[in-house]
Order: C-alpha cells, then structure tokens, then sequence
C-alpha cells in the first residue's frame, strides 16, 4: 500500500475534517501551514486537536509559535516525512515548492490549483495555466482549470 501525505493550507478547515474521516485507515500525514501567534485563533486550535484524531499532524507556522518555524517544506525535511504521494492545495508559491520538492525526491504529486472562473466550462480561457502539453482545445501549452482540472498531476503544469 502507498504511504499517501497530504499538504494543505488553513483556508479548508471543513474540507480536512471530512478527508481525514474518510481515509482515517489510510497511513498518511497532514502538514497544515498556519499563521502562528498572528492568526492563532480558538478555532483553529479545534481543528488541530480535531485532526489529531485522525492521523499523524504535523504544523509549519511562519513566526514559529507553533510547529516547525518556517514552511511546509521546512516542516517535511526536518521531520523527515518518507511518502509515495503528496496531495497539495494552497497558494502558488508551496504548490510550486511542493512539485520541485516531488521531483528532486522522485515522489508523485498532484497539486489542486485555484484560478478565478468566468464560465466555468472552459470556453472563455479566463482560468488557464501553462501545461507542458498541447490543449487540444485551443492548441497551445495550457490546462483549463475549470474543464481540466483543478486537480492536476504537478508534472502536468508548470507553475
């Protein structure tokens, strides 16, 4: 079996609880990035206590108040996490530092990539990223994140 760790960010706090349920039995690892003592609040002190519950919690804070003081890539070489699959969402700087991370260490990853959506069915091109393949629809180097996406394999996009 694959030993799956996820990266998320603090903006899906909802979103973590339902994945960590479903997939308590699957061995994997949570990296939360959170905002140390400047955005520490109640309820994200819940939903870390809540995860815990679930599986192995690992927190990256920028001023270091809680957790390893720094990144999530920060977090992950100093704890020395071992995967097979990183599943990452979050700002474009970590998903960019996830996908090099992945591929200096030969590890799969798929990164989860929010872009503004004017149509939503990948007619207006107004949510597109640069791919390294052809787009069959509009014949040039791009993934519509709307119709394609938003979850690509990073190898797929380049950031």
């Amino acid at each position: 079996m694959k030993k799956l760790w996820k990266v998320w960010f603090s903006k899906r706090r909802h979103l973590y609880i339902e994945i960590a349920r479903k997939h308590r039995s699957t061995p994997w690892r949570v990296y939360h990035l959170g905002h140390g003592g400047r955005g520490k609040t109640l309820k994200d002190m819940r939903i870390l206590e809540e995860l815990q519950q679930y599986g192995n919690l690992t927190i990256a804070s920028d001023d270091g108040s809680i957790g390893t003081h720094g990144t999530v890539i920060d977090a992950i070489k100093a704890c020395g996490v071992k995967g097979d699959v990183i599943f990452a969402c979050g700002p474009t700087p970590m998903l960019r530092a996830i996908k090099q991370y992945a591929a200096d260490n030969g590890i799969e990853a798929w990164i989860s990539l929010e872009e503004r959506m004017a149509c939503g069915i990948g007619a207006c091109l107004a949510c597109v990223c640069k791919s390294t393949d052809v787009d069959s629809h509009s014949m040039v180097h791009n993934k519509r994140i709307c119709k394609d996406g938003p979850v690509f394999n990073a190898t797929e996009v380049e950031l």
